[in-house]
């Protein structure tokens, strides 16, 4: 049977292009090709290549994936190379990896990754059971990953672009409290009481105090180096290697609360270590877990009745609003956290800066006779 040429579609749904190939005895006998893009001039030069490979019959778009193309799987595994060979850790790399599978989990198995429309990355981020953070967390990965996708000619077209993204949530700090923080060091020191390994779980009271008195991220802290660290001073520098990449790939100094630079001091005097290694160990390591640490922190916040919304980076959360209530200056806020830009500190602790700028300004005025 002599075969038609391929006719150019574009959707009044999303402005996609397809491609429709038509073989009467075939099932079934149209096959809709989606061809990635909204530009019609891109559409057309793709179409007449198809047209050209499926008539020589070098092409079956019944069986055969888009030339040139990835699925969704494929392209999800380009994306995690991709980050590798940019020196993100395996860590924050595996988290993003989940959240693309489950989006895959949404769509037609094996689906190519030029046919993802706005619709689909609209539908998955709005379900029900997500929370508004998860929302706007989950948009910002896909549209990272599409933007990849299209980098390496995967796509012509990001499908996350379209999308509106989530509003950012206002609300209350999700921060560790002093009274928390509190109840969380008394619950590990009562399993330390009622276990024979006492010094198995103490360790982790001083993990916990150190981050919620440097406010340094759960990866930094467990690549954290001696060499990195000046006890007299009180500070540590965040800093890239060939173990971690800290976040923007900027490095930073850091000045720890007294109670933190105690810690310093208690752990330098215990192990004498050289300067390469690692500052936090676990009992059986020479460097912290990432995944073990942030386990422990959730076993210990439900043992002390804390709110499971609670997670190990509330502690770097309750340093920063330590700061903003004092009136430490909103930029140098941003610096000891790391931001990339100050609105995202402005953001995180308006209503702390709100608050300790109203008792500044009646401080100030006090006693004052106008």
């Amino acid at each position: 049977m002599t075969r038609r040429e391929p006719r150019l579609h574009k959707s009044k749904r999303d402005g996609y292009f397809h491609a429709i190939f038509y073989e009467r005895n075939r099932h079934p006998q149209r096959r809709w090709i989606a061809l990635g893009t909204k530009t019609r001039r891109v559409a057309q030069r793709k179409i007449v290549d198809l047209a050209d490979r499926y008539l020589r019959k070098e092409y079956d778009p019944w069986k055969d994936a888009l030339p040139g193309s990835a699925t969704l799987t494929q392209a999800i595994k380009v994306y995690v190379q991709a980050r590798h060979d940019e020196g993100f850790s395996r860590k924050a790399t595996r988290q993003r990896e989940r959240i693309l599978e489950s989006f895959a989990l949404t769509l037609a198995p094996e689906i190519d990754v030029a046919a993802v429309t706005p619709s689909h990355v609209r539908t998955f981020i709005q379900q029900e059971d997500f929370s508004d953070w998860t929302r706007r967390t989950y948009y910002a990965r896909l549209r990272t990953f599409f933007a990849c996708c299209k980098e390496h000619g995967l796509c012509e077209d990001n499908p996350a672009d379209p999308v509106k993204s989530p509003p950012e949530p206002r609300g209350t700090i999700n921060y560790v409290t002093p009274d928390g923080l509190r109840r969380i060091l008394v619950a590990i020191e009562h399993t330390a009481e009622t276990t024979e390994c006492t010094g198995e779980v103490r360790w982790y009271a001083d993990i916990v105090r150190f981050a919620a008195g440097s406010g340094l991220r759960l990866g930094e802290i467990c690549a954290l180096k001696w060499k990195d660290v000046d006890l007299v001073a009180g500070t540590v520098i965040v800093r890239s290697d060939d173990v971690h990449r800290a976040k923007g790939d900027k490095e930073r100094p850091v000045q720890v609360s007294p109670q933190a630079t105690r810690v310093l001091h208690q752990w330098h005097a215990r192990d004498k270590p050289n300067p390469d290694a690692f500052v936090f160990h676990g009992p059986r390591s020479d460097h912290l877990s990432y995944e073990g640490t942030s386990r422990l922190f959730r076993k210990y916040r439900k043992m002390a009745g804390l709110p499971e919304g609670l997670t190990f980076h509330s502690l770097r959360k309750t340093y920063g609003t330590v700061l903003a209530s004092a009136g430490v200056p909103l930029r140098t806020v941003q610096k000891m956290l790391g931001h990339s830009d100050i609105s995202i500190t402005a953001r995180i602790y308006a209503d702390v800066i709100d608050s300790a700028a109203r008792e500044q300004v009646l401080q100030a005025f006090n006693g004052v006779d106008l």
